[in-house]
């Protein structure tokens, strides 16, 4: 049975991501690669190289686009860990300027 009100949509993306809440990890403050699985309106799963902690912040950055959210699951998958993100926000430009200054 599905639980979901919003559709999901499988994709193939690379993108950046960063751990700005003070939890420990190597991720932390710094930029990580990180491939997009799939995504809906609220959320998204990322498959990335690092552990992240549930309820940490995250940011993904992609070209132009600015995605703020947090985490709400992370479990170890064929080497990597698949995270799954609760989106709080969209910054898109001219507004992303502004928020990383």
């Amino acid at each position: 049975m599905h639980r979901r009100k919003e559709p999901r949509f499988n994709v193939s993306k690379t993108v950046s991501l960063r751990v700005l809440a003070a939890f420990p990890g190597p991720s932390l403050g710094q930029l990580v690669d990180a491939s997009i699985i799939d995504f809906s309106g609220n959320g998204m799963r990322v498959c990335l190289r690092y552990p992240v902690p549930c309820g940490a912040k995250i940011q993904i950055l992609d070209q132009d686009t600015m995605i703020v959210g947090t985490a709400c699951h992370c479990a170890p998958q064929d080497g990597a860990y698949v995270l799954g993100i609760r989106i709080l926000e969209y910054v898109l430009p001219p507004l992303m300027d502004r928020t990383l200054a």
